[in-house]
């Protein structure tokens, strides 16, 4: 429990922080003020919670000591993380999203312009029909476009409702 008078910080401080630490230490003995840091703490069953220390040297009496500001941040990156997991979910979703509407609205579009044009190479010598199937074509390529237009809108735009 980290909320006991009996915790020491220092052995609660999770093994990938540790040399952090000791290297603020080292400059908080040299005198230099360590600037805001997290670390994470882990107590005996497991448990983790993030704290933030603000320390600087001062003279206490006639001799040096360090002061230090501990603050549990704990929610704050909990929150964090659970946001970011919302943001990376809501990523994945309009990923989907963007990738089922090029199947089902490109993906036609193109394998009838493939039909359509294969169509035109087989009658060549039939000029009336092969006009009537250029015709066809164009409208579809318009209409592509217009396809890939309105995709691109759908995903650049800030607010979709």
């Amino acid at each position: 429990d980290f909320t006991t008078k009996s915790v020491n910080l220092f052995k609660s401080i999770d093994k990938l922080y540790q040399q952090k630490l000791a290297r603020r230490i080292q400059q908080l003995k040299e005198g230099t003020i360590a600037p805001l840091t997290e670390y994470k703490l882990v107590n005996r069953s497991g448990r983790t919670a993030y704290i933030e220390i603000y320390s600087k040297p001062i003279m206490y009496g006639s001799r040096k000591a360090i002061v230090s500001i501990i603050r549990d941040i704990t929610l704050r990156k909990e929150t964090e993380k659970e946001l970011l997991y919302t943001v990376i979910k809501t990523e994945e979703k309009e990923r989907q999203r963007v990738s089922q509407d090029l199947h089902d609205e490109l993906g036609p579009f193109l394998s009838g312009l493939k039909l359509y044009l294969n169509e035109i190479q087989e009658n060549i010598d039939d000029t009336a029909k092969r006009n009537v199937l250029i015709d066809y074509l164009s409208e579809m390529i318009d209409e592509s476009v217009e396809k890939v237009r309105a995709l691109h809108w759908s995903v650049t735009s800030p607010l979709r409702i």
